[in-house]
């Protein structure tokens, strides 16, 4: 879990509007900069061909993906992550996640039933096989997944590999109170949603299962727009939570805070194809509460908030910014949090 004070610093790179060859100097730019980690998210881009040049190119940062889904079949992506460690001399971290509902059955064909049953599934699959090795195979029968007397002939060279669950909601945090390595926070995450929400269910799963929260690294992804116009990093931010705001799991956050209303308006007008709309509909608390944005100083100031997580990941807003607004961000984000 987290510990008092400052948390470590991270970035969630996405590769929207930029090339792999930039994706990859900043994650050594992150390095550079002294940072703790360098994540890849699954979205308009896999993140395991990237992590691998990343891998390739850094000495000491863990890398991470953040989130690849169950999209990837379990014994492959046990097998990719596994080629990843060993490149990466043990920094790499797997980040699963679930992903939206819609996003699920119109990409890729796959049904949304029983999410979390799903993902202990593809948990316990993946851990199955990277411990099928030396002599050791392995069999499943999920109702799921199925892995007959899987076994490889090369050596695994790390015991085991940390797996992270992206959470939300209350099940799939029970979930990885009970068995994942840490939890990746996402998007909208804020100091009280971790505090009055999150590891309280946390704790209770993890006691549940016989150990403990502090066992758990916290890491929140955090909506991070940094420029010396204060105003025009908000503006970006505004437009990242408007990309977000449309899917319903994160109607938690909202609750929580009291903007449901905010969230529908974002959601009309997405429906209408109306993006004006979506902008116009997140409002200055939104981006006050579930974003670091504004001045570097401003920035630097907001991060001292989230000491209740070990890790903060600043992810840059992407929707309806050109590449080299988003350039410019990750570049400011690395300056500005550079140690």
């Amino acid at each position: 879990m987290s510990t008092a004070g400052s948390p470590h610093i991270g970035v969630l790179l996405s590769g929207d509007g930029m090339s792999l060859e930039k994706v990859v100097d900043l994650a050594v730019g992150a390095e550079d900069a002294g940072f703790e980690s360098v994540w890849h998210v699954q979205i308009q881009r896999e993140p395991f061909v990237p992590l691998t040049a990343v891998a390739a190119r850094t000495k000491r940062i863990r890398i991470g993906t953040g989130v690849a889904t169950w999209a990837h079949q379990p014994v492959l992506a046990a097998l990719m992550s596994a080629s990843l460690s060993e490149l990466a001399g043990g920094r790499f971290v797997l980040g699963l996640g679930a992903g939206p509902k819609e996003w699920n059955e119109r990409f890729f064909g796959m049904t949304y039933d029983r999410p979390v049953d799903r993902m202990r599934e593809y948990i316990e699959t993946v851990r199955g096989v990277w411990s099928a090795h030396s002599g050791a195979s392995f069999d499943y029968e999920g109702s799921m997944y199925k892995v007959e007397g899987f076994s490889r002939t090369v050596a695994q060279p790390y015991e085991r590999i940390p797996i992270y669950l992206g959470t939300v909601q209350e099940k799939m945090l029970r979930l990885a109170g009970a068995i994942a390595d840490g939890v990746l926070f996402n998007v909208f995450t804020t100091p009280r949603y971790v505090a009055e929400y999150a590891v309280p269910v946390l704790s209770e799963a993890a006691q549940k299962a016989g150990r403990s929260v502090e066992e758990m690294e916290l890491a929140a992804v955090v909506t991070t727009a940094v420029h010396d116009d204060g105003a025009q990093a908000r503006d970006w931010a505004r437009r990242h939570l408007a990309f977000y705001s449309v899917i319903p799991y994160f109607d938690v956050m909202f609750r929580l805070h009291g903007f449901e209303q905010e969230a529908a308006a974002v959601r009309a007008a997405a429906g209408r194809d109306d993006v004006n709309g979506m902008l116009a509909a997140v409002t200055d608390e939104m981006v006050d509460t579930f974003a670091i944005a504004g001045t570097p100083d401003q920035c630097r100031a907001k991060l001292a908030s989230f000491d209740n997580v070990r890790l903060v990941v600043f992810f840059s807003p992407s929707f309806q910014l050109g590449p080299d607004e988003i350039a410019a961000n990750y570049d400011a984000i690395l300056s500005c949090f550079a140690s």
